[in-house]
């Protein structure tokens, strides 16, 4: 769906009730797009976040266990929309799906926000191989390793001097330059310090609630 926005789906009851989102007390996936929605409503509309979340039960998005899950829903057509990746697209056109289902952010004023995923890898204070480990580290970083990346994990390489091969088709994707990163508006460290606040806060709206 072209430049949707929360407050569209929020008004709307139907396609409320066929967003199909992830658990956040079980799922990063889930996690994430809580934290995305936070950010998009407490600085993009300025608005409390919670709103979204508490309209009627017929009106709520369904909310499942795990991504897994929810993304098998949604290829069988149990739901119209369903949290994911901007490079879903591309992974469709990659198994012959081409144009099978599209990505969106979320818009507001003509800009397109979304929550940028992004995955480390690091080494345990105190371990006592740290040399296996950063040897390790040099190893998942090698072109041989992230070369792989964009048709496996369907994801960006870490290493920027990784070419994303052809076959994997990022066009379908949602370039990454359009969108405006609402990690933007925060820090990994009041993220963490707001976490769980959030996940709790969410739950008594919504599973505790019902």
């Amino acid at each position: 769906m072209a430049h949707l926005t929360l407050p569209e789906v929020d008004a709307n009851a139907s396609w409320a009730r066929t967003f199909l989102v992830e658990d956040p007390t079980l799922d990063i996936t889930g996690q994430e797009f809580l934290v995305w929605q936070i950010e998009y409503y407490a600085h993009v509309l300025h608005k409390n976040w919670t709103t979204f979340w508490t309209g009627a039960p017929s009106a709520s998005p369904p909310v499942s266990d795990s991504w897994g899950d929810a993304f098998s829903y949604f290829l069988d057509g149990v739901d119209q929309m369903v949290v994911s990746y901007s490079t879903d697209p591309a992974y469709a056109a990659y198994n012959g799906g081409e144009g099978s289902f599209n990505a969106t952010g979320t818009w507001w004023n003509g800009t397109e926000y979304a929550w940028r995923t992004i995955y480390g890898i690091g080494i345990v204070a105190g371990s006592r191989h740290r040399a296996l480990d950063q040897e390790f580290e040099q190893w998942f970083l090698s072109g041989a390793v992230q070369s792989q990346i964009p048709t496996t994990e369907w994801e960006y390489p870490a290493n920027q001097s990784v070419v994303i091969p052809p076959s994997a088709d990022f066009s379908y994707a949602i370039p990454t330059g359009s969108l405006v990163p609402l990690n933007n508006f925060t820090t990994p460290a009041e993220v963490g310090s707001s976490l769980l606040g959030w996940v709790n806060t969410w739950y008594d709206l919504t599973v505790g609630h019902g």
